[in-house]
């Protein structure tokens, strides 16, 4: 007798990213596990562990649906944290692209800004004293109330 076991996942756009049911056949047994077949194709198989705290596929499809439900939630959760990491990097480059905007620089090549890592002192290393601001960048660095007229920091 073969066992029918049950699986959800993701559909594609033109489905309307509706979850799509897999169904598989137990094709052999085994003391810890045993071996599917999906959708009676000829040459795919998968072991599955009979234990398993996560198991690939479920007897019903409710449970099947609570898993796929439970592993969307972990998706987002690793997506939410992704995507924090992200924002908070793109606001430290604007940051950095703002201090760089206001200094009028030659066209150099610039070197790998590391993380805290102050832009005066990068500049300092590389172009010397001079603090000649864009007019663009002293009107945002006033409005932000920023001393731009103080001495760039000594090297260390």
């Amino acid at each position: 007798m073969t066992v029918k076991l049950y699986r959800y996942v993701d559909g594609g756009k033109g489905d309307g990213y509706k979850p799509q049911l897999w169904t598989f056949e137990t094709v052999r047994e085994t003391p810890t596990g045993r071996w599917l077949q999906f959708f009676n194709v000829a040459g795919w198989t998968r072991w599955m562990r009979r234990d398993a705290a996560n198991p690939y596929a479920h007897p019903s499809r409710e449970e099947a649906l609570a898993a796929y439900i439970k592993r969307k939630d972990r998706h987002l959760a690793f997506i939410s944290a992704r995507r924090e990491a992200v924002h908070a990097n793109r606001a430290v480059a604007q940051e950095m692209a703002l201090r760089l905007a206001a200094y009028d620089l030659p066209d150099v090549p610039m070197p790998v800004v590391l993380a805290g890592e102050s832009v005066e002192r990068l500049r300092m290393h590389l172009y010397g004293p001079s603090t000649h601001f864009s007019e663009a960048a002293r009107v945002e660095l006033t409005r932000r109330g920023e001393a731009i007229d103080a001495p760039p920091p000594a090297r260390a």
